[in-house]
């Protein structure tokens, strides 16, 4: 999770990379509407300064390193 902006104010942000066996034949925008709604129970039940506001389903992984962390500020 990460702060980010939408419309010029801070907001909490997610991106999410699916692990695509799960998913499987299914189209892109089932998987988006999946993990939306998602997103959309577990905010139900927080607090508004808690929410996240900004989600990313990502259809690459995260860059990486050498170690396989994920390369952070590229």
């Amino acid at each position: 999770m990460k702060e980010d902006t939408l419309n010029g104010e801070g907001v909490i942000a997610i991106e999410i990379l699916p692990q695509m066996p799960a998913f499987e034949g299914k189209p892109w925008d089932e998987i988006e509407a999946y993990f939306t709604k998602l997103v959309e129970e577990v905010n139900a039940g927080m607090p508004s300064v808690q929410r996240v506001s900004k989600v990313t389903i990502r259809k690459e992984d995260f860059k990486r390193t050498g170690s396989l962390k994920v390369a952070r500020n590229q």
